[in-house]
């Protein structure tokens, strides 16, 4: 071993060479047409076109999120990237890495490495998310940043090409495994929320004795309810408010996951809280907030919390002492009502539908006795709680395998571990 004379390597076995980029590989960048033209874009039967996005998702990539039309790459001139190529990001999410499968297009934030007889691109594939992105500079805002110039002049390990493929196909087979057992486990996770819905809908709307007596409830999409049960409009229940100048209350956010929380409490919400907050809606504890244009993917909650909300939210109050709230949370978050909520939804897009109050409010409660609804709620959060547990244990090996994963790919590019 020697040192490397560069932190993020540390020592390397004596045989190997540091070069820099630009020495022994060659670089192609991509292009972007004007976003105004919308003749350039084609999403249907336009040619491939990678963006940021796009990467990072899978080693290999052969389709886009946007594709151009002919007049769009023309417009620009761009370079075809080949097939084979290794597509580098380095702008926003700098480092994420893929392999072209086709020939095709990408956009200005992507560097693309071409093959010669020299280099081994597999290799580099592991190598670069170790040796580029420390030559990046970073923004005010901490983000990494680079260039073409950055790149070129970036730092990289490069052992005996042998040795490279050797390396390459060892990672190919560890990385694969771990890889492997990752996507299990994320399939395992999404089960196991599907069945924690699945149980919460059963239990809402079919109570938790088995043998019950079961009546129609009228409603088609409900079905069959136990006998004992009352079924009315939620507009009997609750009632929509709106109260504002309440501006130095905590900020609240909905997610459709965690229901009503303090917005400081998570760092990925994104979304800008004005300066001048007069505007937003007051929830007091025990409140209905319904996002309206994510209504149908689940977005509403009883709040745990006093605070303000955006006043594009809905905020209701309930009128009597009937309903558990926390019965009521279930109930309107339960999988057989988010049809419903997009049925009664307008707008002409995805993004801007919009859930009236009054189409919500005449939407049908179902009532149980409330010492049932008390059980109800019991039942569904130990049941909750026993699930949470199992996916938070999933989560926590996902995040120790992401963790090896990195570690063995960095040992073995620097040459620390031996391999076979």
């Amino acid at each position: 071993m020697k040192d490397s004379g560069l932190y993020q390597f540390g020592e390397i076995p004596s045989h190997w060479d540091i070069i820099s980029v630009k020495d022994k590989y060659s670089i192609i960048t991509g292009f972007t047409p004007d976003t105004k033209q919308v003749d350039f874009y084609d999403d249907t039967d336009g040619e491939v076109w990678i963006n940021i996005s796009d990467i990072g998702k899978e080693k290999y990539i052969n389709d886009s999120s946007r594709k151009l039309s002919r007049a769009g790459i023309e417009s620009s001139r761009g370079n075809i990237i080949p097939k084979g190529s290794l597509l580098y990001s380095f702008k926003l999410s700098v480092g994420q890495v893929a392999f072209a499968q086709r020939d095709l297009y990408t956009n200005e934030a992507i560097a693309s490495f071409t093959y010669n007889t020299d280099i081994n691109l597999d290799y580099f594939y592991y190598m670069s998310g170790y040796a580029i992105i420390f030559n990046a500079n970073e923004n005010i805002y901490g983000a990494k940043l680079l260039n073409q110039k950055l790149i070129n002049n970036a730092k990289v390990l490069f052992p005996p090409l042998p040795e490279q493929q050797k390396i390459a196909d060892y990672l190919d087979k560890k990385v694969g495994l771990i890889d492997d057992i990752i996507a299990k486990t994320k399939e395992s996770i999404e089960e196991y929320k599907k069945y924690k819905q699945a149980l919460i809908t059963e239990t809402v709307t079919k109570g938790l004795d088995p043998n019950a007596k079961m009546k129609d409830s009228g409603i088609e999409w409900i079905g069959e309810i136990p006998e004992g049960w009352e079924v009315v409009k939620i507009k009997h229940e609750l009632v929509s408010k709106s109260i504002k100048n309440y501006g130095e209350e905590e900020v609240l956010s909905l997610y459709r996951d965690y229901g009503i929380i303090p917005k400081k409490s998570r760092d990925d919400n994104h979304n800008v809280t004005s300066l001048n907050r007069d505007a937003y809606k007051f929830v007091e504890i025990g409140n209905l907030v319904i996002n309206k244009m994510k209504a149908w993917q689940g977005s509403l909650a009883v709040s745990n919390y006093k605070g303000i909300v955006s006043p594009s939210y809905h905020v209701c109050s309930f009128i009597k002492d009937r309903i558990h709230k926390k019965y009521f949370h279930y109930l309107v978050r339960n999988q057989l009502y988010f049809p419903e909520y997009r049925r009664l939804s307008t707008g002409m897009r995805i993004g801007q539908w919009d859930l009236g109050i009054d189409d919500f409010r005449n939407l049908p409660c179902l009532i149980p006795d409330y010492e049932e609804q008390i059980e109800i709620v019991k039942y569904i959060e130990k049941k909750s709680q026993y699930i949470e547990g199992i996916i938070n244990n999933k989560q926590k090996l996902i995040t120790e395998l992401e963790t090896y994963k990195k570690s063995l790919i960095y040992e073995v590019v620097t040459g620390k571990r031996e391999i076979e």
